[in-house]
């Protein structure tokens, strides 16, 4: 389980889901009437996390607080993290529309990519 409780980063801020995908089929199989949807948000490359953290923004930002649409890929953490294209391309766009993405291994590296993202921010003022 990613959980994050420490640092910059308390539990409350976080509201992940897991975003199941795939191809699921469903119907008779001996009368061929078999149908199917696709699940999850794309048909391939959408993160294992995904939902809003919380990001309170500072007085010189009006002092009101925001969801920022963040997502996360999970990886084993005993194997190097290798997202596939089209996971990359997928966090790819969420960040480049200022959302917050990345690979994750541990609760630790939620918590450093949503601080390292705000303290970006705070840089760019």
């Amino acid at each position: 389980a990613i959980l994050v409780a420490n640092g910059c980063m308390p539990v409350q801020r976080l509201a992940l889901y897991k975003n199941f995908t795939g191809f699921i089929t469903y119907g008779e199989q001996t009368t061929g009437k078999r149908r199917g949807y696709r699940a999850g948000l794309t048909k391939t490359g959408s993160s294992d996390l995904v939902g809003p953290t919380t990001i309170t923004i500072t007085p010189e930002m009006v002092g009101k607080q925001i969801a920022v649409f963040s997502v996360f890929e999970v990886k084993r953490p005993d194997q190097p993290p290798k997202p596939t294209t089209d996971q990359i391309l997928f966090m790819e766009n969420i960040t480049a529309r200022g959302g917050i993405a990345g690979v994750v291994q541990k609760p630790e590296d939620v918590r450093d990519i949503i601080c390292n993202w705000e303290s970006n921010l705070q840089r760019k003022r």
